[in-house]
């Protein structure tokens, strides 16, 4: 993972998070991870209780994800919903990834978060890793 360190001190990706939701049937299980606008993430599951998922940009500036880009690759697995995989995304839009388990099974997509100053992608100024996983036990 790579972590930019800009002229103001503030970090950009750099991190490795996992969203988990873990549910018995009949109830489907559902993870989410989100960006936000402000530079913080948020995360859907309930396995992320005392465990927040870190900035993506830090510390959070109101605004911030006007100036930059993130593309979602998938490395393994497969998202269920949320935004666009493989494709620049502004972080002003607050984009996100969902994977849910509707039968019994562990639903799972792993994700390289590349974070970029420019439309293209040209300059990618960071990196993180997500895990998204939904578990529906029986």
């Amino acid at each position: 993972m790579q972590a930019l360190l800009t002229s103001n001190s503030a970090r950009i990706g750099g991190f490795s998070y996992t969203s988990e939701d873990d549910q018995i049937a009949p109830t489907n299980a559902f993870a989410s991870f989100n960006i936000s606008s402000d530079g913080t993430c948020s995360a859907s599951g309930n396995h992320n209780a005392g465990n927040p998922p870190p900035n993506w940009y830090s510390p959070g500036v109101a605004g911030i994800g006007s100036l930059y880009w993130v593309r979602a690759t998938v490395t393994s697995g497969s998202t269920s919903g949320g935004s666009s995989t493989g494709v620049w995304i502004s972080c002003n839009s607050s984009p996100g990834w969902s994977r849910n388990a509707t039968s019994v099974s562990v639903q799972t997509v792993n994700l390289t978060l590349d974070f970029a100053s420019d439309s293209g992608g040209t300059n990618i100024v960071g990196t993180a890793t997500v895990r998204i996983q939904a578990i529906k036990d029986t």
